[in-house]
């Protein structure tokens, strides 16, 4: 009589596939009379559990859940509101002027190209600059919510 038992694992791979297990694991079952009748044990859950018949729900499982999910709201904030008025006025002040000063721009824009390059690119610089502390400072915040001590 071998001491070593063997695992559920082993058992239930014997049971399943009977020729891939180890030679090992054929012997013991052939000598162990407790494992033997572990084996006929699983043998018997196995059938039982493959005659079980498919479980099937009599409803739709995502029109239940969608009912009971609050609705999204669709009413714009003062902030999105106040955010759309101030591009809506940038796009209409700029038109206007565009429009009233058309004969003129022509003939500002050799004199003005050298300005222009020096008012954008350190537009951009500052823009970008805050732009990634903002990231930065939005990640920590994420980072410190996880807490992760």
């Amino acid at each position: 009589m071998l001491n070593n038992h063997l695992t559920d694992e082993e058992v239930q791979q014997y049971v399943l596939d009977k020729e891939s297990a180890e030679a090992r694991i054929n012997v013991h079952v052939q000598q162990c009379e407790a494992c033997k009748a572990r084996v006929e044990t699983y043998r018997l859950l196995f059938s039982a559990l493959g005659q079980q018949p498919e479980p099937a729900f009599n409803f739709n499982l995502s029109d239940l859940v969608l009912a009971q999910l609050p609705s999204p709201k669709t009413r714009l904030s003062r902030d999105t509101i106040f955010v759309y008025l101030l591009i809506l006025g940038t796009v209409v002040l700029t038109a206007a002027a565009a429009y009233i000063f058309r004969k003129d721009l022509l003939g500002l824009v050799p004199d003005l190209t050298p300005f222009l390059g020096y008012l954008i690119i350190p537009s951009v610089v500052i823009v970008l600059a805050f732009l990634c502390i903002d990231m930065y400072k939005n990640f920590q915040k994420k980072m410190n919510a996880l807490d992760f001590n």
